[in-house]
């Protein structure tokens, strides 16, 4: 709710959403997670920044074409671990879903700020594999990637932590196209999105 303080992130963001839409949620302008609406609603994880935190949410079809800007929800962040572990970690990406056929490659490009290096992530694909651990020396541009065996929609959780032990988290949507056969199903164990091949547009 509006005004609300926290003294622990991420924390959990709910609101209501269209059905199957692309929901991004943004902290101060940043990108800080995506879901897909199920039910008229969604339920997120989002990062928070010490002091103030303006929340909004965008809806994205599948064309990427934007709904107006959510109206803006005000809560603020006691960072009790700042001063005594070092700068905050800020991860975010400029894509809050993509895709690639099922059998390619998945590259995604994030955006990694504050903190100290060197950095380790732990990347959860969604998809049953275990976690992609991966390191890097500075901050800046990480891209990570994957490949996935079935067609379906994944969601993909990261978490990277600082040589300080300073954590930063992001929640994004991997869509993996082509035929889906009856046993590939989301990772929250919803029944099996359909993906077609190709999709004609007029």
């Amino acid at each position: 709710g509006n005004g609300s303080s926290f003294s622990t992130s991420p924390i959990t963001v709910n609101g209501v959403c269209q059905t199957d839409l692309l929901v991004q949620v943004y902290n101060n302008g940043v990108m800080v997670g995506a879901v897909i609406c199920k039910g008229n609603s969604f339920s997120i994880q989002v990062s928070l920044f010490a002091g103030a935190n303006e929340l909004t949410a965008i809806q994205y079809d599948d064309l990427e074409q934007a709904s107006p800007v959510s109206n803006t929800i005000t809560v603020n962040y006691t960072d009790t671990s700042f001063t005594a572990f070092g700068q905050q970690i800020t991860l975010t990406s400029s894509y809050g879903r993509r895709a690639a056929p099922a059998g390619s490659t998945l590259n995604w490009p994030l955006q990694l700020s504050g903190g100290t290096g060197p950095y380790a992530f732990s990347i959860d694909w969604g998809d049953g594999s275990k976690p992609q651990l991966m390191s890097q020396a500075l901050a800046g541009i990480a891209t990570i990637s994957h490949d996935y065996k079935k067609a379906g929609i994944y969601i993909v959780n990261i978490s990277v932590t600082d040589v300080n032990g300073v954590k930063g988290f992001l929640q994004l949507i991997a869509v993996a196209s082509g035929k889906v056969d009856s046993a590939t199903a989301t990772q929250t164990g919803d029944t099996p999105q359909a993906l077609s091949g190709a999709r004609i547009l007029w």
